[in-house]
């Protein structure tokens, strides 16, 4: 459950041995973030026109943009959780 629903900031939450990461949406954020191990990628597309899509093989993230009314900028960003600083992740943008 707590994978599904619950917040970022209710994390970070702890994987099973032999899971790398987890990636999460449901909460829009400004940029793609890590928290230890989980990485929270919605970008909010239905209001800026951002969307987020992440490698797993390469870990690479894109970011294709189209039309939208509201920019990345006025979604939320992140405290730190738990003692773990968030991390802004590099992407890159693919204008459609």
């Amino acid at each position: 459950d707590s994978m599904v629903w619950a917040r970022p900031e209710d994390g970070p939450f702890a994987l099973e041995d032999g899971i790398l990461c987890s990636v999460h949406g449901h909460t829009p954020v400004s940029a793609p973030t890590r928290i230890g191990q989980n990485i929270f990628c919605d970008l909010g597309a239905k209001w800026t026109g951002h969307l987020c899509a992440f490698d797993l093989d390469s870990l690479e993230i894109t970011v294709f943009k189209g039309e939208g009314e509201d920019s990345l900028e006025k979604l939320p960003t992140f405290e730190a959780v738990g003692g773990i600083e968030p991390v802004r992740l590099e992407y890159r943008i693919v204008e459609l």
